[in-house]
């Protein structure tokens, strides 16, 4: 018998317990499965329960705006070859006020990363990354045997800007993430702005991206995005996602901004990165929802807030960040503390090489935050 479009989403409701529900659509715990793997288990599994704060997404997931928007384009677009993808791409452009051929949107952020390494790196024509930092562009070189130039963080943990200007040079691709990640700092928009020149003006060729996967997260007045500027530059990419603050990890939305032109190249790297129906229509009710979107902005900073408050209570104060984590020096090797959290049923990030005592702590909810400042407190005092 032909499978209807009611159908399929009665299919669908069947083997989710009756609904999409915000948590599938936040998928939380990717690098959960990479922390728990490395302390020492044979199969990556979660256990029920776990306060899983390894993995740098929004907890509280999706509004049920997004769910009953999901469920609507699974009911009526399931079946068809949709515009919806389109839909968002015009509705991203509307909101930063560029033209759609600035705008690139793919199924997350992540496929931009590594069309960005195909599209500028060569054999003579490296990659500049800090280490550590977000490590996708960095291993998808490092597969292709691409050469790379990695530039050591500063003494606060920041992106050593100068070096990664100097390192530059003749390079094809230079990548920041800003706030960057592992370590949540940041640099402010002049001193962002002054790096793209400054590298422009020594080699003009070499394509800067800026990763403001957490740009949502960060509220200091001296952080500003760059998004506008990259449509003007032919050597600057910008590039977004939808994993955090808008809590849509499990739903692989990201987008590039972007010179048409540099969007031209960036574009042929990036197949297989197609918006499914049901990702763009979750992108756009969450960008229709500025309420919740303000909401989850402030709870990520009432978590900060109250963890950098404990943490630092405790005798280890976390670095300053404008993400949705904090970096603590936990003064003992990190895979033992990792473990030991774990044990007490709390997850925390993965090792980041060498930074061999810091400890990446993403944010919970109020009663997750709890739970696990208790943990800590008895890992460290013990």
């Amino acid at each position: 018998m032909a499978l209807t479009r009611r159908g399929f989403v009665r299919r669908i409701g069947q083997a989710t317990a009756g609904t999409v529900t915000g948590t599938m659509l936040a998928a939380r715990g990717f690098e959960d499965l990479v922390a728990a793997h490395a302390a020492g288990q044979d199969r990556p599994e979660i256990p029920p329960g776990m306060v899983r704060l390894g993995s740098n997404e929004n907890p509280y997931g999706p509004g049920p705006h997004v769910v009953t928007a999901v469920e609507r384009a699974l009911h009526d677009d399931g079946n068809r070859y949709t515009r919806l993808p389109q839909l968002l791409t015009g509705r991203l452009a509307s909101m930063l006020s560029v033209s759609g051929g600035s705008l690139l949107v793919s199924a997350g952020s992540g496929d931009l990363l590594r069309a960005a390494v195909l599209a500028y790196v060569t054999a003579d024509k490296p990659l500049v990354a800090a280490t550590p930092t977000f490590e996708t562009p960095v291993r998808v070189a490092e597969s292709l045997r691409l050469p790379l130039r990695l530039v050591p963080l500063t003494a606060a943990l920041s992106n050593d800007l100068d070096r990664m200007a100097e390192q530059g040079k003749g390079a094809g691709l230079v990548y920041v993430c800003n706030p960057d990640n592992p370590t949540g700092t940041f640099h402010a928009k002049t001193a962002i702005v002054e790096f793209i020149d400054k590298l422009a003006a020594m080699s003009p060729e070499t394509v800067v991206m800026i990763d403001e996967a957490y740009f949502d997260c960060a509220d200091d007045p001296s952080y500003g995005s760059v998004a506008m500027l990259a449509t003007e530059r032919r050597n600057l990419v910008v590039v977004r996602t939808f994993s955090k603050i808008h809590g849509l990890a499990g739903m692989r939305i990201g987008y590039a901004v972007a010179h048409p032109e540099t969007l031209d190249r960036l574009r042929l790297c990036a197949g297989g990165g197609v918006v499914a129906c049901a990702s763009a229509a979750a992108a756009m009710a969450s960008l229709d929802n500025i309420e919740y979107f303000r909401r989850q902005q402030v709870l990520n900073r009432e978590a900060r807030t109250r963890l950098t408050k404990a943490m630092t209570d405790l005798g280890y104060p976390p670095v300053p960040s404008q993400a949705n984590f904090v970096m603590v020096d936990v003064r003992r090797d990190v895979r033992d503390f990792g473990v030991a959290c774990r044990a007490h049923g709390v997850l925390v990030g993965r090792p980041f090489p060498p930074l061999a005592t810091q400890a990446r702590i993403s944010f919970g909810t109020p009663d997750e935050m709890t739970r696990a400042i208790d943990v800590f407190h008895q890992v460290l005092r013990s």
